[in-house]
């Protein structure tokens, strides 16, 4: 027995010009909603552009503040580069006040390894004991950084150096 057919079809008539197929029906999106709808992204985004980084700014010079900053320049490039970075120092700030002290200095340094990776690192400046700020740093570590570390995405650094 022979399976060929000459008359075998798909059922479609693709003569017709305009006739829609069942599978036409939920992939066509009329041209004039995406473009209306692709737009909508777009309205007042230089508006939206300056205002994000007018609230980048203001939270850099919060950071500035809160910290002491020993190589300027690239600790501000990091932070403009790292825009988490600022608001989450900002959070910190409070806490490591808690846990330190309010004379206590907080600095940030940023440091390039061997493979070029920079980190900044948040340094709480310590003329106590050693054993003092261990405990203390891993008490803020506990209870506070370890839920947010994600947020800094490696970035960043919370240690200490005693003087």
């Amino acid at each position: 027995m022979n399976g060929y057919l000459d008359s075998q079809t798909s059922g479609n008539d693709w003569s017709l010009p305009n006739r829609a197929m069942l599978h036409e029906i939920h992939q066509y999106i009329p041209i004039q909603t995406v473009i209306s709808s692709s737009q909508a992204v777009f309205n007042n985004l230089e508006t939206q552009m300056a205002k994000f980084e007018a609230d980048n700014q203001a939270s850099i010079l919060e950071v500035l503040e809160q910290y002491v900053i020993s190589d300027d320049q690239q600790v501000m490039q990091f932070l403009r580069e790292h825009l988490t970075l600022p608001e989450l120092l900002i959070q910190a700030a409070p806490r490591l006040r808690e846990y330190f002290g309010d004379t206590t200095v907080f600095s940030l340094r940023t440091v390039v390894d061997e493979h070029d990776w920079k980190t900044l690192y948040a340094v709480v400046i310590w003329p106590g004991k050693a054993r003092d700020v261990v405990t203390a740093l891993d008490s803020f570590d506990e209870d506070w950084w370890i839920r947010r570390s994600n947020l800094a995405a490696g970035n960043l650094t919370f240690t200490y150096e005693l003087i």
